[in-house]
């Protein structure tokens, strides 16, 4: 959830920037307790998004979480491989038993299989070559079909300059009759497009207005600046519930991490990442822009405040 109400200010944190941690808390807390989770007076949830209403939100300080574009974006990928692709050949349906535990003991196969799949996804080569056919397959739920983004999902890195992709998603803004005052880019398009996943890899900052904000939070600095300014401390959710490939512990912690590794740079040096990278140009612009322009907060000591636990009003 992309904005949570304290009792004296308002913190926004979209997808990958400790929103899941704050979503946890609020849906813990009690009515009568801060923090909560911001919606419109219709009850949709509000977001950082084309023609933002900042109107639906408290008339109080606002404070933005964020992170650097790039690392945001890497961890929304992975996110998306690991939870779409990895745990959907281990895991069944319902994700509560995995796939290697099925088969009745002795099970030959179990060994081999999880053997040959930890070997195949810790290699670079396998994530460069697979990731193209892996979001090409799930291209359903990472772009609307009518968006025709997907036709230029499959050009070599450097076949063509970033001027020239730059031309060709100009081109798809003419195409669906859509440029003007409402669509600025083809970022804002593509932005519009993502389905499911808009809200872990979609841009975000290109719609926060800075002049609306009081500050902002580097997410490495989220937990020590909640200690220092409210009752809590956010910690990293995707951390303290064991996000990783698979429930459970199928490998050790070390082979988890050189899959990670590899799926990672996989990412930056497959066919597909000059795309990805021209689409948070226009986010990186923004992210400087509100460094410049904003205070950075969270850099106190990580001495905790003793704060009493706030209450909402009931007027």
């Amino acid at each position: 959830m992309p904005a949570f109400e304290f009792s004296d200010h308002v913190l926004i944190a979209y997808g990958k920037t400790g929103s899941t941690s704050l979503t946890h808390l609020s849906e813990a807390t009690s009515d009568t307790d801060f923090p909560h989770i911001i919606r419109h007076s219709n009850g949709y949830i509000w977001e950082p998004q084309l023609g933002i209403d900042w109107q639906s939100l408290p008339d109080k300080p606002k404070y933005l979480v964020m992170r650097p574009p790039r690392d945001r974006l890497l961890s929304g990928i992975q996110m998306f491989l690991m939870v779409r692709y990895c745990d959907n050949l281990i895991v069944e349906t319902d994700l509560s038993r995995k796939w290697a535990d099925l088969m009745p003991e002795p099970n030959p196969y179990k060994a081999h299989f999880l053997r040959t799949l930890r070997e195949l996804w810790s290699t670079e080569e396998f994530w460069i070559t697979q990731i193209p056919i892996i979001l090409e397959f799930f291209r359903s739920e990472l772009f609307h079909p009518d968006s025709g983004v997907q036709e230029y999902l499959r050009s070599e890195p450097g076949s063509i300059t970033p001027e020239q992709a730059d031309n060709r998603m100009k081109q798809l803004l003419n195409r669906y009759g859509i440029a003007g005052d409402f669509y600025q880019n083809w970022q804002d398009l593509m932005t519009n497009r993502l389905m499911e996943e808009r809200y872990h890899i979609g841009n975000y900052l290109n719609y926060i207005q800075v002049d609306q904000l009081s500050g902002w939070i580097q997410l490495k600095n989220l937990s020590n600046w909640s200690q220092q300014h409210t009752y809590i401390g956010t910690e990293n959710s995707n951390q303290t519930r064991g996000f990783h490939i698979a429930p459970g512990s199928l490998w050790s912690q070390t082979q988890h991490d050189l899959i990670i590794s590899a799926m990672r740079t996989g990412i930056q040096k497959c066919s597909l990442w000059w795309l990805f990278e021209r689409y948070i140009s226009t986010e990186n612009i923004s992210y400087s822009d509100i460094q410049s322009n904003t205070p950075e907060l969270g850099l106190e000591p990580a001495a905790p405040k003793t704060i009493a636990r706030n209450h909402a009003s009931n007027s």
